[in-house]
């Protein structure tokens, strides 16, 4: 009895045991609880979850930016744009999701009022009445300590004043969850001024009570007087009308300025000359503590001489960046001191070129010290320290889904122009059958393609002698009558890039210039450029540029990511074909080739970090122009690759996979390698296979 073997048809995205994430079999509790804004950010789950948590999450900023736009007075229509930008700080916390997403909702309406409405009105009228008698109080102050510190003040009560201005509107409530969040960052170490002045000013009446805290008797005093001067306004703030906000912060602001101002330094202390309380305390031999100032050294609780270092330390009257500009002013303080009052002497301009380097240094070490935020992820806990100290102003991790860049192109060697272009991650398909197609046409292109096409190798020219095989001696053969062609000759060697695989980008044109057959064959030769690289260790980008949609009533040149490490939700290769099933069937939109082109290498040279560039650009060589410029759509392409080949020498190699192109691209002599692929093969996958077959070839020979 004979048997028929029946083989099993292989699942096309799963063939080399990749997980294929098409349907998800297993239940989880997004099916019975939905999804929600807290379910952006969370990276333990699928993207098929995020996405759209990410649609409610920019839309529900959209709505509160336009709601503050409109308090701030400005009409927002189909045009307006937004002068904040989304901050997703509070999303990469450890506050629970739901909540933080929420904060992250009112930080930007915040920021969006505070940069739509004007800054300056308690600042103007708080100078309106310091003017005459209510001079007197700080008049043994010195100006160059009392003009920042008043400025601080004015600034935390301004804050507090918008906080309660957006709290009372039905689309703004989401600001007070913001505050909650930001009181729930502070760390109570009270360093500074301004730390004390936003605990009792912006958190004063939702934060746990701090007198049985273990606290330096100068910020004791300091909150104790804050508190008292605080709590009748904060009584008057909730039962205030809008219109007298601002008499109500002025008024405030000139209570705490007096209150205050006994702990400022004295203006003689700041010339170096002794106040009358250290006269009297340096006479008097008894145990009388001295009056809480800033810049003395204050008696501690446990009574030490020396600052504890985890313990109540006398809080800086302004904030210092780092711990390096600290030291720098300390080095230069003896120099200040003992400079004499003329400004002009040598003396001073030795210690002020002295601070200069000092400040110099220190930013130099603050800068070699962070952390590089151009494709590494920030630690989490700088987050959230930001998030400490940096209240109610842009938080460290922000933007949109769709993100604007400024682009700036050289042409013709002296010609600089400039542009905005925007990219954005496509979403990934869940059409199952689409997939599958896409994936069986372009298996045979993929099979042409896989070999290793894309060495990250360096050509280096030696020069050496000829040695003989014979009797005669090598040594004494360049006495002979030859010439020096016989005995010296030239050989073209290649080292491997110890820095790491190369970059391969893959550019589409995308544009209403391409018919659907045409359009057809982007899709199938992107997803077999996908798939011929996924055992391989070549770094892949995958993009299509045209125009479209940025925002509502907002058009303008886009990239689309197919497949991106840092920008895409497709974690493999192979499942980033899904992304290609989500195009139309046609092309849309006006290109814009250059600019499109010039930011898509500027990505991937981040990503190379000086390693070899393939370029695959897929066009129908209809070049269209990008700037302003006398000069036509082939002659802005032919200056940027003469411009990028300049640039990378020989660290970019760039193919042109022409689609449809009857005549010459124009580009033979710019690029390495043309593939034509006529009309009447666009429908002809095999035939298209074997011609990237010979282009195949062809590079092996050359590039090996």
């Amino acid at each position: 009895m004979k048997y028929k073997t029946i083989e099993k048809p292989r699942t096309p995205l799963s063939d080399s045991g990749i997980h294929s994430c098409f349907i998800r079999n297993r239940r989880c509790k997004s099916d019975w609880a939905g999804i929600g804004v807290g379910d952006a950010f969370k990276q333990n789950l699928d993207y098929s979850l995020r996405m759209p948590a990410q649609r409610l999450f920019f839309g529900a900023c959209r709505k509160t930016q336009a709601a503050a736009a409109i308090m701030a007075g400005f009409t927002v229509d189909a045009g307006y744009r937004f002068k904040a930008k989304p901050q997703l700080a509070p999303c990469y916390t450890t506050y629970p999701a739901t909540l933080a997403a929420y904060a992250a909702i009112g930080l930007t309406g915040f920021l969006e009022f505070a940069a739509a409405a004007s800054s300056k009105a308690l600042g103007s009228h708080v100078t309106d009445l310091m003017k005459g008698p209510a001079l007197a109080p700080f008049a043994s102050v010195d100006p160059k300590i009392f003009r920042p510190f008043q400025s601080m003040v004015i600034q935390v009560v301004q804050t507090r004043l918008i906080l309660e201005d957006l709290s009372r509107a039905p689309d703004m409530s989401l600001i007070e969850i913001y505050r909650l969040f930001s009181a729930s960052q502070q760390g109570f170490r009270f360093e500074s001024l301004s730390e004390i002045l936003c605990a009792a000013i912006l958190y004063g009446d939702i934060l746990p009570a701090w007198k049985h805290q273990v606290l330096h008797p100068l910020t004791r005093c300091l909150l104790t007087d804050l508190d008292d001067i605080s709590q009748p306004y904060f009584e008057r703030l909730s039962t205030a009308k809008l219109e007298s906000l601002l008499e109500i912060g002025s008024e405030w602001v000139m209570e705490i300025s007096a209150g205050l101002v006994k702990y400022l330094p004295d203006e003689r202390e700041g010339k170096g000359e002794r106040s009358e309380e250290d006269k009297i305390s340096a006479t008097d031999t008894r145990d009388v503590q001295r009056p809480h100032k800033f810049g003395r050294r204050n008696v501690h609780v446990s009574g030490s001489l020396v600052d504890p270092l985890d313990g109540p330390n006398p809080p800086a009257l302004f904030d210092t960046t780092s711990t390096a500009e600290q030291a720098a002013l300390a080095l230069v303080s003896d120099l200040h001191k003992s400079g004499p009052e003329n400004g002009d002497s040598e003396e001073t301009g030795q210690a002020q070129a002295a601070l200069e380097a000092a400040m110099n240094f220190a930013t130099i070490l603050k800068q070699t010290c962070s952390q590089s935020r151009q494709w590494e992820d920030i630690r989490s806990d700088h987050v959230e320290r930001s998030m400490m100290f940096g209240a109610f102003s842009e938080s460290l991790i922000q933007g949109n889904q769709t993100d604007g860049h400024q682009v700036q192109v050289l042409l013709n060697g002296d010609l600089e122009c400039s542009g905005e272009i925007f990219d954005r991650p496509i979403e990934l398909s869940g059409d199952r059958i689409s997939c599958d197609k896409l994936f069986s046409e372009s298996r045979s292109i993929a099979e042409a393609l896989r070999r290793n096409l894309y060495p990250n190798r360096e050509q280096s020219v030696e020069t050496e002698r000829i040695h003989s095989n014979g009797s005669l001696d090598p040594g004494r053969l360049p006495m002979a009558d030859f010439s020096g062609a016989v005995f010296r000759r030239h050989r073209t060697r290649q080292k491997v890039d110890r820095r790491g695989a190369p970059v391969l980008l893959i550019a589409c044109d995308a544009s209403a210039s391409l018919c659907a057959r045409q359009m057809r064959m982007v899709k199938v030769l992107t997803a077999a450029w996908l798939d011929s690289t996924v055992k391989s260790r070549v770094q892949i980008m995958a993009g299509l540029y045209h125009s479209g949609v940025i925002r509502r009533g907002v058009t303008g040149p886009l990239v689309q990511w197919i497949y991106h490490p840092r920008k895409t939700p497709a974690i493999h290769r192979r499942e980033a074909i899904r992304a290609l099933a989500t195009l139309p069937d046609a092309g849309t939109g006006v290109q814009a080739d250059v600019l499109s082109l010039s930011f898509m290498l500027n990505e991937a040279s981040k990503l190379a970090r000086g390693r070899s560039i393939y370029m695959i650009l897929v066009s129908d060589c209809e070049w269209n122009h990008s700037f302003r410029e006398r000069m036509s759509g082939t002659e802005e392409v032919r200056s940027f690759f003469k411009m990028a080949k300049g640039e990378h020498a020989a660290k970019l190699h760039t193919t042109l996979v022409a689609l449809g192109a009857k005549a010459e691209t124009g580009l033979e002599d710019l690029v390495d390698n043309i593939v034509r692929v006529p009309e009447d093969l666009l429908d002809n996958y095999p035939a298209v296979a074997e011609k990237i077959g010979v282009y195949v070839a062809s590079c092996m020979r050359e590039r090996r």
